[in-house]
């Protein structure tokens, strides 16, 4: 369990937790903005993602993949990690962020909040160079995220993505340990 503020947690995610991973995920809205949440999102679908996260974490003895938790409620709101299966050493240097928020709670500054957190946990932690994020072209919430967070725009990468049988572009992101973070919210 990692405290973000008196609101919100990261913890590793737990069993009980697929539940409200159906809850929020079986929407269409994910899939379309997002690589690898589908839709429908399934029990089985929370089940398989429990159990990748859980292997990478028994194998590696770490959590790279952490839920966000509503510490009053004790309810996971959304998620935040690192994808790819980096093993997080300094010579990974095209290690991926990826979240989603719950959409109850879109457009408060709670991602931001917890982005700017986790980059920074990332780089004390782990001492990796670069950070990289991509978004749909069309996910403007996310690249504003990201850009509030003080990621760098990086050239949009053409027909990256398979999406529904059809070539898709994405717009790439990086942040590095010394990239300035806007003073803004």
């Amino acid at each position: 369990m990692i405290a973000i503020n008196d609101t919100f947690e990261l913890v590793a995610l737990r069993w009980k937790d697929r539940a409200t991973l159906v809850k929020y995920l079986n929407d269409p809205e994910y899939h379309r903005t997002t690589g690898g949440i589908p839709y429908p999102y399934t029990l089985d679908s929370a089940t398989w993602f429990y159990n990748y996260v859980h292997e990478f974490e028994l194998e590696h003895g770490f959590v790279r993949e952490f839920s966000i938790c509503h510490r009053p409620t004790d309810e996971i709101i959304g998620g935040i990690g690192l994808v790819n299966n980096a093993i997080l050493t300094p010579q990974d240097s095209q290690v991926e962020i990826g979240y989603w928020l719950a959409r109850p709670y879109w457009g408060q500054g709670i991602m931001t909040t917890i982005l700017r957190f986790f980059v920074q946990y990332v780089f004390q932690k782990w001492q990796i160079p670069r950070l990289y994020a991509y978004t749909m072209v069309w996910n403007h919430r996310s690249q504003q995220v990201l850009l509030r967070c003080g990621f760098v725009y990086d050239p949009q990468l053409r027909k990256t993505v398979i999406r529904n049988n059809e070539s898709q572009d994405l717009i790439g992101f990086y942040i590095t340990p010394t990239t300035p973070t806007p003073d803004h919210s």
